[in-house]
């Protein structure tokens, strides 16, 4: 596959599922400042810290946790998987 065509294909995937809905409100502002101020730090200042760290990953998991409430149907395989493992 061309670089091309799996561009075209995610941008079209992106645009379906923000007509749907899918994204929850304010997550592409919110990534494209973050990733500008990423861009923005010259290089030596690039340095990550563990309390930085843990925010960034404790967002995007409340982003992930978000995203799979809204798009696991509750009749899904997956929701009867974890209503099995937990005896509920």
């Amino acid at each position: 596959m061309q670089i091309d065509d799996l561009l075209g294909r995610i941008r079209a995937e992106v645009a379906e599922k923000r007509r749907a809905g899918t994204y929850p409100p304010g997550l592409e502002e919110e990534l494209e400042i973050e990733f500008a101020e990423i861009i923005a730090r010259p290089a030596a200042e690039a340095e990550w810290h563990p309390a930085e760290l843990k925010n960034l990953l404790m967002n995007y998991l409340a982003v992930i946790d978000h995203l799979a409430m809204t798009i696991v149907d509750l009749e899904s395989r997956v929701s009867r998987l974890e209503t099995d493992r937990s005896g509920r």
